[in-house]
């Protein structure tokens, strides 16, 4: 099982966020990065108790040696990412990886894509008719693929080539129009289900 879900919050109404979840996203400093955050522990939570009949607040929650955090005792695992507006979720059976960034706006894309790519995937990059595309989708998947290992994300990593036909990849935009990318990936390389 691999599904995900994806949330604006535009769109969204969050009311009286529970202590337990503000305790999830008081790790962040900026103000926005904590607002993003609590939006998706919020969103999580209430994924879990519609879908999977688990509540947040009766359980622990740990946080491995590289700081992904899990449900104790329960045969499901998830990924939580945001970017902007959007939040995504991922839920699995197994480990499980996800990822969601705007498309990369940045002014030396070149300098950026020699720091994160493989020389495979630079080659690959050069020819690319759509740069900023291409390298978003790669950094998604880099990011998808160390999130569902739980090993971290370093800029020695991020020259691995990855297997991205076991990892899921799409577009998506927000109310405002704007561009994502977001990758998925779990231990056994499924396909989403929704």
């Amino acid at each position: 099982m691999l599904n995900y879900y994806i949330f604006d919050k535009n769109k969204e109404i969050v009311e009286n966020i529970p202590a337990y979840i503000l305790e999830y996203s008081s790790k962040y400093k900026e103000k926005t990065a904590k607002e993003n955050s609590t939006f998706s522990w919020y969103m999580l939570d209430k994924i879990l108790k519609e879908k999977y009949d688990i509540d947040l607040s009766k359980e622990e929650i740990y946080l491995n040696e590289f700081k992904k955090p899990y449900i104790k005792n329960k045969s499901i695992y998830f990924s939580i990412s945001h970017s902007s507006s959007l939040s995504l979720i991922a839920i699995s059976d197994n480990e499980v990886g996800a990822d969601i960034e705007e498309l990369i706006n940045y002014d030396n894309l070149d300098k950026l894509a020699s720091k994160i790519l493989s020389t495979k995937e630079l080659n690959e990059y050069y020819i690319a008719l759509d740069k900023q595309s291409f390298l978003t989708r790669k950094w998604t998947i880099k990011e998808a693929y160390y999130k569902m290992k739980s090993t971290g994300i370093s800029f020695l990593k991020l020259h691995n080539d990855i297997d991205d036909e076991s990892i899921n990849s799409f577009f998506v935009s927000d109310s405002l129009n704007k561009k994502y990318f977001v990758s998925i990936v779990n231990k056994n390389k499924e396909k989403v289900d929704n």
